[in-house]
């Protein structure tokens, strides 16, 4: 997240994470406010008390919280050599099998 004097702007790979944990894209996120608002539409669209959904929120809460923390994103078991743009479109994990 970067973050100027008095507002903030999501960088392209949390707005890509956001957007792959939700299915919805931020927008136009400047304050921890409008990120707040998002993660509360978010919760809402996808309600109910099913193991999957406490799951995605959780998933929400700790971008959330990453978001706000200012914490990189760990990255050490992940393999950056070559075209990691797999089927998923994630990293492959070290020592996994392509």
């Amino acid at each position: 997240m970067l973050r100027g004097t008095s507002t903030l702007r999501l960088t392209r790979r949390e707005l890509a994470r956001w957007t792959k944990i939700t299915g919805f894209t931020p927008g136009e996120v400047r304050s921890e406010a409008d990120l707040a608002r998002f993660v509360s539409r978010c919760k809402r669209h996808f309600w109910g008390a099913s193991e999957d959904t406490r799951f995605l929120h959780f998933l929400i809460d700790q971008e959330l919280q990453r978001n706000l923390s200012d914490l990189p994103v760990d990255t050490s078991g992940v393999d950056f050599r070559g075209d990691f743009r797999g089927t998923s479109g994630m990293a492959t994990p070290r020592g996994s099998a392509s």
